[in-house]
């Protein structure tokens, strides 16, 4: 007969690997369709499926973006999604091989605005412009603030930003957007479609699941990272999301 101390010893080992195959990432609350506060989303459901893919559980602290990126950065959580890479925070995050998204960084001007040029050097000086709280944009922006062309003004979220743009509090906003995350789902969502236009593309940025530098799990975690997303996208999985997610955000 097996003894009972056989049977509690399997279920400790049992319950062991199971914490051992389970990660906690930061995500941000309000980057709808991308993330939402309830955890799900479509830049979620590409990380939970992935890290499925290699065996590995994910859970989701949900904070705002700052905060998320924070604790990353301070080691206390594997990774934040999600993240740009740029000179900045190559400093303090780790990027893994695999993007989830191609972020375009959009300048949006009220309708009836003079402002609808990429050639900033028309704009009123200095441009007023409203961002959000440690988002990453593509490098010319933050050097257009450096420079003194643009003042900028922080916002928690894009839709603060865009009903502020509105009501005539700045000149423009930059908002992020991509194939998931359109144009129409953010001006719908702020709920102020028929008032403002784009006034310039900006350029592009990829979008990551940052990873620690200063985390003991992040490279291991960064490793099925990359691992699982090659699973899913020869599979057809990561496909399949983009199309659900594509309809839902329509």
């Amino acid at each position: 007969m097996v003894s009972k101390n056989i049977f509690i010893f399997i279920f400790i080992f049992a319950a062991l690997n199971v914490r051992a195959d389970e990660i906690i990432i930061g995500v941000e609350d309000d980057a709808a369709p991308w993330s939402y506060k309830d955890g799900s989303g479509f830049a979620n459901d590409v990380v939970r499926l992935t890290f499925k893919a290699v065996g590995t559980v994910v859970k989701f602290d949900v904070y705002p973006y700052a905060r998320c990126k924070f604790q990353a950065e301070k080691g206390g959580r594997v990774a934040c999604l999600t993240s740009s890479r740029t000179t900045e925070t190559e400093q303090t995050l780790m990027f893994p091989k695999n993007s989830l998204l191609n972020v375009q960084n959009i300048l949006f001007v009220r309708k009836n605005s003079a402002n609808k040029t990429c050639d900033i050097s028309k704009w009123p000086k200095p441009l007023h412009v409203i961002y959000t709280n440690e988002y990453e944009y593509v490098e010319k922006f933050g050097q257009y603030i450096k420079k003194g062309i643009i003042s900028g003004i922080k916002v928690n979220t894009e839709s603060q930003g865009l009903v502020m743009l509105q009501r005539k509090r700045a000149d423009a906003v930059i908002i992020n957007v991509d194939e998931v995350k359109t144009i129409n789902y953010v001006l719908n969502r702020a709920g102020i479609k028929e008032s403002v236009a784009i006034g310039c593309d900006l350029g592009v940025l990829k979008g990551y699941l940052a990873f620690s530098k200063k985390n003991s799990k992040s490279l291991e975690a960064m490793e099925k990272f990359d691992r699982g997303f090659e699973i899913i996208k020869k599979n057809g999985e990561l496909k399949k999301l983009q199309l659900l997610w594509r309809k839902l955000a329509i």
